[in-house]
């Protein structure tokens, strides 16, 4: 099945793009594909960062579906 990624501020920097789509067996869970895209890259596994699928913030133990859109917001500043 095929997702979405959508990477924002520092963790674009870190991945160098602000998009791409993966393919993704089945019964995939969302931090599965966190742990995949950390082992590609060192940095991102050092960093705090939110996750959302389909513009939901969410935790990262839900099983991901076909088509959906997956965010990495890195840490957030108030003021």
């Amino acid at each position: 099945m095929k997702i979405k990624i959508l990477y924002f501020g520092a963790i674009a920097e870190i991945m160098q793009k602000t998009a791409e789509e993966l393919e993704v067996g089945k019964k995939t869970y969302l931090y599965e594909l966190k742990d995949k895209l950390e082992s590609f890259n060192k940095k991102l596994k050092e960093m705090n960062f939110a996750l959302a699928v389909n513009q939901k913030m969410t935790q990262q133990n839900i099983e991901l579906q076909n088509g959906d859109e997956i965010a990495f917001f890195p840490p957030f500043a108030g003021g």
